[in-house]
């Protein structure tokens, strides 16, 4: 997998091409592609593989978009509203979508529920965030103001790596960060985000992520 420390910032118009990390490479794409492909009928609202991780699973086909409501494998509803959260800060829209449109939180419920360490991390960070927002602020994550939402992760991306009172939180907030990317840069919204001149130019792939190094 990629090292989380690449990215520097994690939201913003000016910084959202930084969440496209490079190390993001072809097996990540396989490995999605081979977790969601061969799950059949999953029920996802918004989350759709893009055509370059079918293609490089060799996929013929891509997975239905169903309309109704994305029945969560691990998390309880209010978690899941705190991940949706959590998503669309990190990736947030702007001029294009973002995490939410692209239904980033649908990708990590199911994708870590076929993992046990996954889910268990998954688990922990969610119930981190939550039972922080209420020792911190006495509310619920979700209902903080967006502006004390944003200052809180921000304090987090800048905290010293031997910053031992931000450890607990790094390594719960890095790992939503990670899952983020990856869903949101292996389903169609990502796929278009990466196929804009700038990234290309900055990543040096010719046009799909088929071409990266996978080394």
């Amino acid at each position: 997998m990629y090292d989380n420390g690449i990215v520097e910032k994690c939201w913003g118009k000016e910084d959202k091409v930084a969440m496209a990390d490079p190390r993001i490479m072809r097996r990540d794409l396989l490995k999605v592609a081979a977790v969601i492909g061969g799950a059949g009928a999953i029920g996802f609202t918004t989350w759709r593989l893009s055509a370059v991780a079918s293609d490089l699973a060799g996929c013929s086909q891509q997975l239905p978009v169903i309309d109704g409501c994305y029945q969560a494998k691990v998390l309880s509803t209010e978690e899941f509203e705190l991940l949706d959260t959590l998503t669309d800060l990190i990736i947030p829209e702007d001029d294009t979508p973002g995490a939410r449109l692209a239904g980033v939180a649908e990708f990590i419920d199911f994708y870590t529920s076929r993992d046990d360490l996954l889910t268990k991390q998954l688990r922990a960070a969610v119930t981190w965030f939550d039972t922080e927002a209420k020792r911190l602020s006495a509310t619920c994550f979700v209902t903080m103001r967006k502006q004390d939402q944003l200052d809180w992760l921000q304090r987090i991306v800048d905290s010293a790596p031997d910053n031992d009172n931000y450890r607990e939180a790094r390594s719960h907030f890095y790992f939503i960060r990670q899952q983020t990317v990856l869903g949101f840069y292996s389903s169609e919204i990502g796929l278009q985000d990466l196929s804009s001149p700038f990234l290309r130019h900055v990543y040096a792939y010719e046009e799909l992520p088929a071409y990266w190094n996978a080394e």
